[in-house]
């Protein structure tokens, strides 16, 4: 499993047209494949792409890592202080969020995304998201019995609910809605469930690990159709 440069996605065809201003991609777990080559491979897919949001100068992209804890135990904590080590996140002022109930995980985890968000707080040139133990209907729910508790304290009144609150209580409450999300594994995971609405959606069959450049550039030219 070789590296992917994604960098050199673009074909003739793509140059010059309008990207996605958010971008959103999920992953997979690693089961059935070689843990060790697996990780490899997933955290360079994962570094060619957030090179080819610089590169492509998408504003937000958000990444669902679909792991499993164990999965996370084995990789995450070193990835995310790596990133803050990243001269490549700092000279592209390169905002990283991590979305999701990740304040579960184990401690090296949670310490190592709280200082990579306290890092990078004041960037603003482009957005990272990474979605880490985290279920789409599990935000819309956190949104619910957030509104309920703000009912119940006498915060918030019954006739308020909108569509616009739900989305003002959600995890990503600060970002436009993704213009195109891709899943790999044909599978739609549940990837920002409340904000998928309106969005083109690009499935492919193959396994997050096999993803490649005709896959990536096959999601960008339905995204460029459907603007045409």
């Amino acid at each position: 499993m070789g590296i992917i440069d994604f960098k050199e996605i673009l074909s003739k065809k793509l140059l010059n047209k309008e990207m996605p201003n958010h971008l959103a991609l999920a992953t997979m777990n690693f089961s059935g494949y070689d843990e060790k080559k697996a990780i490899e491979k997933h955290i360079a897919l994962l570094n060619e792409l957030i090179e080819f949001q610089i590169k492509t100068a998408i504003p937000i992209f958000t990444i669902h890592l679909r792991q499993t804890p164990e999965e996370y135990k084995k990789y995450l904590a070193s990835y995310i202080k790596s990133l803050e080590h990243d001269e490549t996140i700092s000279k592209n002022q390169v905002r990283i969020f991590i979305i999701g109930k990740w304040y579960d995980l184990e401690q090296d985890a949670v310490e190592a995304i709280k200082s990579i968000m306290e890092a990078t707080k004041d960037y603003d040139k482009h957005f990272l998201n990474l979605c880490v133990n985290y279920d789409g209907q599990e935000e819309i729910l956190g949104s619910l019995k957030l509104m309920a508790r703000k009912i119940q304290m006498e915060k918030m009144n019954f006739e308020e609910l909108s569509k616009e609150v739900i989305k003002d209580n959600l995890y990503t409450s600060y970002f436009i809605p993704p213009d195109l999300m891709i899943e790999t594994g044909y599978q739609f995971s549940g990837l920002l469930l409340w904000d998928s609405q309106g969005a083109v959606l690009h499935f492919t069959r193959k396994h997050w690990l096999e993803f490649d450049k005709k896959d990536l550039e096959q999601a960008l030219e339905r995204f460029v159709k459907s603007k045409s």
